[in-house]
């Protein structure tokens, strides 16, 4: 079997990463996700207060696919303290 690696990065600390709905761990991220290659993985990051990321890759042999996530902070209603957010 042969293997390729998933780099991941953001601009937010403590964002939840899950490639194929199960958990890669937090970020920042202490190095590269290695999964089976060739194939096709969903990477979605997410943290509360912000709107979540997603992005579909694919992974070729021996190699690394950066994925650069910029999650944006959700905006809250006024008069709300409890991280209800409004539209984007």
């Amino acid at each position: 079997m042969r293997f390729g690696s998933i780099a991941i990065t953001t601009n937010v600390d403590g964002a939840k990463v899950m490639i194929n709905g199960k958990e890669g761990g937090v970020t920042p991220l202490a190095g590269h996700l290695k999964v089976p290659a060739p194939a096709s993985y969903d990477v979605s990051l997410a943290k509360k207060g912000y709107l979540p990321f997603s992005a579909r890759i694919n992974v070729p042999p021996d190699a690394t696919v950066e994925v650069r996530a910029e999650l944006t902070p959700r905006r809250r209603l006024p008069g709300t303290s409890d991280g209800t957010c409004g539209p984007s």
